[in-house]
């Protein structure tokens, strides 16, 4: 019978809180599955689980909200879910699943410059740059976002563009990039042997706020070299 097993390695605890402290706003749940009788299988039964433990984190939270001011868990935001089905999966590749904002074939994540030009008496930061280069003219990334670039796109710009920003005082963007970098070494190890699938949003509640304006994300990948399964979702709002 298939079975999923929560994994809360010191490491993988220690990375995800150093995430969450610089601004990150995806949700990592990260999985061992037993006895799957296929890939889909398994990637729907993690789609599962990580909703389960979603809705535990807000209980968790709201119960200690109402227990320090002496109010009913009742009066608070609840997470609920529904079952996931299969058939509102499918297989995206790791391409796709990075987005436009990561070169893929140089494994280069893609940022917003820190370079603004004057317009109209204000600066405007609105070119990007791979992380490890100068910005220069020359060095200008044309990312073929097929949206605004005010909606989110990809894993990638989901992890580096939350709503209030991402990172610490101090950090560059290359300190960000090379941050992205080991990071997903560690989650995922070689991304090109990632088997990603994409969910639809529309099974939880927990999706709800992202729709007004940033994004709302659900995905699963199985890392192979270390036999992990990892929820990914995300949503949130300004």
């Amino acid at each position: 019978m298939i079975s999923a097993e929560q994994i809360q390695t010191t490491e993988l605890v220690t990375r995800l809180s150093e995430f969450d402290n610089l601004g990150g706003v995806i949700n990592f749940k990260v999985f061992k599955v037993n006895n799957a009788s296929s890939d889909k299988e398994a990637h729907c039964l993690v789609a599962q689980w990580t909703l389960e433990l979603l809705s535990q984190d807000n209980d968790n939270y709201f119960n200690q909200v109402a227990t320090t001011l002496g109010t009913s868990r009742d009066a608070y935001y609840r997470v609920e879910h529904n079952r996931v089905s299969a058939d509102t999966g499918a297989q995206v590749t790791p391409e796709q699943f990075f987005g436009p904002y990561f070169n893929f074939k140089e494994q280069r994540p893609i940022l917003l410059g820190t370079t603004g030009k004057p317009f109209q008496n204000v600066t405007v930061f609105s070119d990007y740059y791979h992380y490890d280069d100068n910005e220069s003219h020359e060095n200008i990334v044309v990312v073929n976002n097929r949206n605004s670039d005010f909606v989110t796109q990809g894993y990638t710009d989901a992890f580096l563009k939350p709503p209030h920003s991402f990172g610490k005082k101090g950090m560059t963007n290359y300190d960000i990039g090379k941050y992205f970098l080991d990071f997903n070494q560690f989650l995922f190890d070689n991304i090109n042997e990632l088997k990603i699938y994409s969910w639809a949003t529309d099974c939880s509640n927990y999706f709800d706020d992202g729709k007004e304006w940033w994004g709302s994300f659900f995905w699963t990948a199985y890392n192979p070299t270390k036999d992990w399964y990892v929820g990914i979702a995300a949503s949130t709002t300004d």
